[in-house]
């Protein structure tokens, strides 16, 4: 698929650029939701659940998944999650979507493309009925692929970004 990728992102001219992730992990998601969490670093399950109790003491929360929608609505989400992954460091840095060049007309492609294929998912940590914190997800066969995340730096103190990808992880 990366090939794929690279070759069409070549012929379109979009800059493009290749390194390695080390902050890229797959999660064996065979085992129980007990043992993954008794898996984790206790230090990390600590302040994971400091945050996530102040984030539901301040604010009304829940956590939203969507798939198979409609374009149409695919493309609203797309909007509010590049409006929250700009709002912060990512925007500041020159670093999100809608700030490099040539990201913001790739990802509506892909988003286009992965709407009509059914594989697009979107994850939303709301607070207060607001989004706070986004997943721009893809599910292939038995595989989520989340490529990209944002969330609004002004619930800093709550984590959201990582309450948020710990339930992603809970649900898998």
């Amino acid at each position: 698929s990366f090939e794929q990728l690279a070759r069409a992102a070549t012929e379109l001219g979009l800059p493009w650029d290749c390194q390695w992730a080390p902050y890229a992990y797959a999660f064996d998601t065979t085992i129980g939701v007990d043992e993954f969490v008794a898996r984790m670093d206790g230090r990390q399950r600590r302040e994971l659940s400091r945050r996530n109790r102040r984030l539901v003491r301040d604010h009304a929360c829940g956590l939203r998944r969507e798939e198979g929608l409609a374009l149409e609505d695919d493309l609203v989400r797309f909007e509010t999650f590049m409006r929250i992954e700009d709002s912060g460091w990512k925007g500041a840095n020159g670093t999100s979507i809608r700030r490099r060049a040539g990201y913001e007309p790739f990802f509506r492609g892909l988003i286009r493309s992965a709407s009509r294929g059914r594989q697009l998912v979107w994850y939303t940590l709301r607070a207060d009925e607001r989004p706070i914190a986004m997943y721009l997800a893809m599910q292939t066969h038995d595989t989520l692929w989340l490529p990209k995340i944002g969330y609004d730096e002004s619930f800093a103190a709550h984590a959201p970004g990582m309450v948020l990808e710990h339930n992603v992880l809970l649900e898998c």
